[in-house]
């Protein structure tokens, strides 16, 4: 396994981001293109997260683009509904408001994320 794989493990559910990449071998509508001006065969979606707007290109689309583009969607608004520091209703503004020394029950995902941060942290002596 890679490291940008474990990272994004750490981020996002690795079934998650499988049906997210399996997804994203195609996309159409709201927020969708399919070939994008000047190159042919090639279909974009994008969407606004956590802020701001994502783009996503995709070479020789042949899925349905309205499906591809609500999985890369539900994707994006579940790690923003888990890691957001602007949303009351985040997983982690939960964490961060918990009695301390009380236990919280995190989800799989934050688990992974607060367990990578603590390798960087032991690997980079504190520094990150």
């Amino acid at each position: 396994m890679s490291e940008q794989t474990r990272a994004a493990d750490a981020v996002i559910s690795p079934r998650r981001r499988q049906l997210v990449l399996g997804a994203v071998a195609g996309i159409g509508l709201a927020g969708c293109q399919r070939d994008a001006p000047g190159v042919a065969g090639v279909a974009r979606i994008s969407g606004a997260t956590m802020g701001g707007a994502y783009t996503v290109k995709l070479v020789a689309p042949d899925r349905d683009l309205l499906a591809v583009r609500s999985a890369v969607q539900g994707a994006l608004d579940a790690v923003d509904w888990r890691m957001s520091l602007f949303r009351a209703d985040s997983e982690l503004v939960a964490f961060n408001r918990a009695h301390p020394g009380q236990p919280f029950a995190l989800s799989d995902e934050m688990y992974r994320v607060f367990a990578a941060a603590l390798a960087v942290s032991r690997q980079t002596e504190g520094a990150f």
